[in-house]
């Protein structure tokens, strides 16, 4: 993605096991600014990857809907 900022970066456990979590913004100019927090983890042999991607504007009304499904994902 050209012109992205980052937000955070840092390591969680999901499904009892490490995985990575980042936000970044878009900051191309002229266009409204896009948050994309990803979730990436690996887990028997397969790579997970979660995203949610709103308007910055908007990224946190919706973000508990996130949190809620990522509490729900369980990888057999």
């Amino acid at each position: 993605l050209p012109d992205i900022k980052n937000i955070s970066q840092k390591k969680i456990e999901l499904d009892g096991v490490a995985a990575f979590d980042a936000t970044i913004e878009t900051t191309e100019r002229g266009k409204p600014p896009v948050r994309i927090r990803t979730i990436v983890l690996r887990k028997t042999g397969c790579t997970y990857d979660f995203m949610y991607i709103a308007r910055s504007s908007v990224f946190s009304q919706n973000e508990a809907d996130f949190e809620r499904f990522l509490k729900g994902f369980h990888a057999p």
